[in-house]
């Protein structure tokens, strides 16, 4: 089995921002649209946070920190430096976690900011391990 990579932890996102993506400002919404604490309690046996059980749908850095939970690997600041020169490439001049909320940005642009920041990453990764 291949080990899993942050770029992995950005495909992983794509897909739950595909079918769960959380529009507007709040990085985690319940069934209901209201904007909902991402973490639940202190943590799991691990001592790590615990996704709040009510979180239906994720922002960018919602699906990010989903996919870092279930593939159990985090994400190193070069993915976030990659994540942030796309953002600003786009125009938005916030934070990644803010250009979910940007006006006029769909859950197709954070699908593929999180699809185009892996292909980048894999691609500095590889180059840096040559």
């Amino acid at each position: 089995m291949a080990q899993t990579t942050p770029s992995d932890v950005l495909r992983r996102a794509a897909e739950i921002v595909a079918v769960s993506w959380a529009d507007g400002p709040g990085n985690a919404k319940d069934a209901s649209g209201r904007t909902v604490p991402l973490f639940h309690g202190t943590g799991d046996d691990t001592g790590r946070a615990t996704l709040n059980p009510e979180a239906v749908s994720f922002s960018i850095y919602g699906a990010i920190v989903k996919a870092t939970g279930e593939l159990r690997i985090g994400l190193p600041h070069v993915a976030w430096e990659v994540l942030l020169e796309i953002v600003r490439s786009r125009g938005h001049r916030g934070a990644v976690n803010t250009y979910n909320a940007a006006e006029g940005v769909t859950a197709d642009d954070c699908r593929a900011l999180l699809i185009d920041a892996a292909t980048r990453l894999d691609k500095l990764l590889t180059t840096q391990e040559a």
